[in-house]
């Protein structure tokens, strides 16, 4: 209902596992027998979990990294039968809970993915990410007003979450409210200005939805926040004035778009940047 072909607050669920580390860690601690010759035959990682779990079934970081690897195979009917072994043997760990969601999200269980990221938070509760995958989950199964909440919650523990930003955008618009989304992609862009998911959702709505006064003034606002050097906030500014014809301010926001990109080392809006300029000129 009246989006504006908005980038999804994210168009597959992710993976959370730390991998290596951890589990390397973990191997050393439950085999400290282990010769050099006989981890000369851990020719990588997959191995190492594999006989981890052969030596150890309830080595539950060896079941979960191996299920998060499985996920990246495509093989994601063993990723959740690894995830739920690893919540039999500790069912009190967040990242279980979280890689199983992705697995069931995959897998097109969107109710079970739903309910082992809200257990996830549950978990967790001083972290953002359980309920950012959740507001994520509850969009893609089309209850935005639903993801709304686990964005908001999820803001209230870092507002400087430029996904979780996004996210909230992207919910606010299925809503019927893409002015108010606008000004989320807005922060989201303020805070990483790399951020392309959010320059991209606003980049619509400015064009699609916010007259060409409100689409300045919000602009505005992000540049003077930024302090006039936010390469995605001035190229979108360049970009508005341009359409409104005002080569002049045009000119001056795309100056400080390629100034703030070089100062920062965005590279990611270089090509944006160079035809927007282009297009100035011509």
């Amino acid at each position: 209902p009246g989006t504006v072909g908005m980038v999804a607050a994210a168009t597959r669920p992710t993976p959370v596992a730390r991998i290596a580390p951890i589990a390397g860690v973990l191997v050393a601690a439950a085999f400290s027998w282990v010769t050099w010759n006989h981890q000369a035959d851990f020719r990588d990682l997959e191995t190492l979990w594999t006989r981890t779990i052969e030596k150890s079934p309830r080595a539950w970081m060896a079941l979960t990294n191996l299920g998060v690897h499985r996920s990246g195979q495509g093989r994601d009917a063993e990723a959740v039968e690894l995830h739920r072994r690893a919540i039999a043997v500790d069912d009190r760990r967040a990242e279980p809970h979280l890689n199983l969601g992705f697995a069931l999200e995959v897998t097109g269980d969107a109710d079970g993915a739903i309910a082992e990221y809200r257990k996830a938070a549950e978990l967790e509760p001083e972290d953002p990410v359980p309920l950012y995958n959740l507001g994520n989950a509850l969009v893609r199964a089309g209850r935005a007003r639903e993801a709304m909440q686990a964005y908001e919650s999820a803001l209230g523990k870092n507002r400087e979450y430029p996904q979780a930003l996004n996210g909230m955008g992207v919910a606010l618009a299925e809503t019927g409210r893409p002015q108010i989304a606008a000004q989320y992609w807005t922060e989201a862009i303020v805070v990483d200005p790399s951020f392309r998911d959010g320059y991209r959702n606003l980049a619509r709505a400015l064009e699609q939805v916010l007259s060409s006064s409100e689409a300045v003034a919000l602009l505005q606002r992000a540049s003077e926040a930024s302090g006039g050097g936010n390469p995605a906030v001035e190229l979108l500014l360049a970009r508005t004035w341009l359409r409104i014809g005002n080569r002049q301010e045009a000119t001056l926001a795309i100056d400080r778009a390629e100034t703030g990109a070089r100062d920062r080392r965005i590279h990611e809006f270089d090509r944006d940047i160079q035809e927007t300029r282009l297009s100035i000129s011509g």
